[in-house]
């Protein structure tokens, strides 16, 4: 049977072939582990007659049964689910009435149950124990809301809960109008409450129970109390005076609340897998998930919750971000007015950080251009049908009568890439580059690129903050290149500092060629937009091309 990585990586495949070092970076892992984990899917591709893979350039499937192959995916996707369910609705089982039940190998089972405990070692362990079996210690509390979760996120487990629905829709009708789930059903849904109650039956039929159902409704609402005693926003203020991020606190406690609360009355342990979305999101506001991951395990801790997970809490605090007022002069060029006045509403319900400036006539223009009264950092956006006339401007973008969407989010990428641009150009100066030679170890090397910045200005306690949170694991890899980040007192919205290494280095599974440093002013939200530039712009480059200043300057403006 297929591991779970090997099943991804089997995925990937079916959409299109890889190298084994681009197949390592999509799944985390050794070029090494690539290569068994191929070996193996080709054997077991083989033995099914679902084809083989070519291994002769880049890894691609070959497949004879392209339709069978995904619905058997689908299967083995499910299987791992199937097994656990049969161990959160056990007492105990042994691995031979488990390997009997799923026509399974031990090996098999051996690899899922290591699989699952690593998938979900926040969640359970699943412990293989001589003369007891298979066992997993969770509180009845837990184990219904696991099996309801599991129901709710898997219709397909193909398992017998007949008796178990029955019970629950008759269960229902009775408690229906009481207080109790009147309370409970402002968080979840009737189909959410009657998988909780088959779970709690599923419990029943197999001696798995230490309280009723009514017991397990009353802990959900004692937790939901506890939410009001937190003081998330007195909190939230408090923990955000290391961060110093530009919060609507009064907005982010609230939609965090709610959260909670749904959370608590319906837990969704088995989301589908949101890694890849996160992680974009992480690299634009690295800080926020930091300060994310730090409430949840407060609120963990405070409120005896089995899980609550830091990236939604991220999620919920980057939609409280203030946005600061630092306008860009937009100028548009339209001599509609009829057409520009359309504009000029779209762009200011629309385009944030604009200063929008309408003109309507050449010399009108000519006249701002001459007079030398343009921003440095202004965008000037022009219809297409007038562009004719404009022969001596530097024009930004051609739109044609009223604006797209397309074209209004095309403007709102370019104010923000000028705005970053320009600061930039003016943060990074000559000493800000410097060459390092690689030491034994990724650390070593920083410490030593780091020596050499302190003469540059970077203080001793900026020097200590950077190694802390790589030290801590708080690691940022954009493509080929390593971007340790801190916060602090600074004059310029952000500072930028670039290692030049004279060869790679390793950290963790990954290995760079260059080190960008990035300092950002604690009391300045520009570090959201920064990031995802930095990012934009650096993910595809060979750092080879980068030997100076200018070679950088030339990449990021």
């Amino acid at each position: 049977m297929l591991t779970n990585r090997q099943i991804k990586i089997l995925q990937h495949l079916l959409i299109h072939s890889f190298y084994g070092t681009e197949l390592a970076k999509v799944m985390k892992t050794s070029r090494r582990t690539i290569i068994r984990d191929i070996s193996t899917i080709d054997d077991w591709l083989r033995e099914n007659n679902y084809g083989y893979i070519d291994s002769s350039k880049k890894y691609l499937i070959v497949t004879k049964r392209d339709k069978a192959l995904k619905i058997e995916i689908q299967k083995l996707k499910v299987q791992k689910y199937r097994i656990l369910y049969q161990l959160l609705s056990c007492k105990n089982i042994s691995i031979s009435e488990i390997t009997e039940k799923f026509f399974s190998s031990k090996r098999d089972i051996e690899s899922i149950i290591k699989n699952l405990n690593e998938e979900y070692r926040h969640l359970f362990t699943i412990s293989i124990q001589p003369r007891k079996g298979i066992l997993i210690n969770l509180s009845t509390y837990e184990r219904i809301n696991l099996i309801a979760s599991l129901l709710f996120s898997f219709v397909n487990l193909n398992i017998d809960t007949y008796e178990a629905k029955k019970n629950s829709y008759l269960y229902l009708e009775n408690i229906r109008h009481t207080k109790i789930v009147e309370r409970i059903l402002r968080y979840e849904t009737e189909t959410q409450l009657c998988l909780q109650i088959q779970a709690y039956y599923i419990c029943l039929a197999n001696n798995l129970l230490s309280i009723d159902f009514q017991e397990y409704l009353e802990q959900k609402l004692n937790k939901l109390d506890k939410i009001e005693k937190f003081k998330l926003i007195k909190i939230l203020s408090k923990m955000n005076h290391s961060y110093n991020i530009d919060l609507d606190i009064e907005i982010c406690a609230t939609t965090i609340e709610q959260h909670l609360k749904r959370t608590i009355v319906f837990p969704s342990y088995f989301e589908g897998d949101m890694n890849e979305q996160f992680e974009k999101m992480r690299i634009k506001y690295p800080f926020i998930f930091e300060f994310a991951e730090g409430i949840a395990e407060e609120l963990q801790h405070f409120l005896s919750i089995l899980y609550i997970d830091g990236q939604f809490v991220a999620l919920y605090m980057i939609n409280a971000l203030k946005h600061e007022n630092n306008s860009v002069d937009l100028i548009m060029y339209e001599e509609r007015y009829s057409i520009s006045n359309i504009n000029n509403k779209l762009i200011e319900a629309q385009v944030k950080n604009a200063k929008l400036r309408v003109i309507h006539s050449k010399d009108e223009l000519s006249n701002i251009s001459n007079s030398n009264k343009l921003d440095k950092i202004s965008v000037i956006i022009v219809d297409s049908n007038q562009a004719t006339k404009m022969k001596n401007l530097d024009i930004d973008y051609l739109f044609e009568g009223i604006l797209s969407n397309e074209d209004l989010q095309s403007i709102q990428i370019m104010i923000d890439s000028k705005k970053i641009s320009h600061e930039i150009q003016a943060s990074l100066g000559e000493e800000d580059f410097t060459c390092v030679t690689v030491k034994s170890n990724f650390m070593d090397t920083l410490s030593d690129g780091l020596e050499v910045l302190k003469r540059n200005g970077l203080t001793n306690n900026q020097i200590d903050a950077i190694k802390r949170r790589e030290e801590a694991g708080n690691q940022l890899i954009i493509g080929e290149l390593s971007v340790p980040h801190i916060q602090a007192e600074i004059a310029k919205p952000f500072k930028l500092f670039y290692l030049k290494l004279d060869k790679k280095v390793a950290v963790y599974t990954s290995k760079v060629a260059g080190i960008l440093i990035v300092i950002v002013n604690g009391s300045s939200n520009e570090y959201t937009q920064l990031f995802s530039y930095l990012y934009d712009h650096l993910k595809d480059i060979d750092l080879k091309i980068i030997n100076s200043k200018e070679d950088l300057l030339q990449i990021l403006l």
